[in-house]
């Protein structure tokens, strides 16, 4: 079973640019955030280790996201401040990506 508190080693490099701290799975950025937006990205490969990666960056670095498929599409559930107040949102995969504002006013 996939230990999803950490980031795995295999093909994973993690980077920090002095903008964002970036996970790197093979040739893509599958995660990239800083304090003010996270940016998830497939690269095209919407596989369970991209899922995998994704959700142990999330835990590793407390980004409150989660990502899951319902029916075949990717979607990101994730908590954010919104209006004073702290939620959970959804959000869809478009075009392999997904964009998270961290702090929604």
């Amino acid at each position: 079973m996939v230990q999803l508190n950490k980031v795995g080693r295999a093909n994973t490099k993690i980077i920090n640019d002095g903008k964002f701290t970036i996970i790197h799975v093979h040739q893509t950025d599958v995660v990239k955030f800083n304090n003010k937006k996270i940016i998830l990205d497939t690269g095209g490969w919407k596989t369970q280790m991209t899922k995998n990666r994704m959700n142990q960056a999330s835990n590793q670095y407390d980004l409150y996201y989660y990502v899951h498929n319902i029916r075949g599409e990717w979607v990101v559930n994730y908590r954010a401040y919104k209006n004073g107040i702290y939620g959970v949102f959804s959000k869809k995969f478009i075009n392999n990506k997904c964009i998270i504002n961290r702090k929604i006013k």
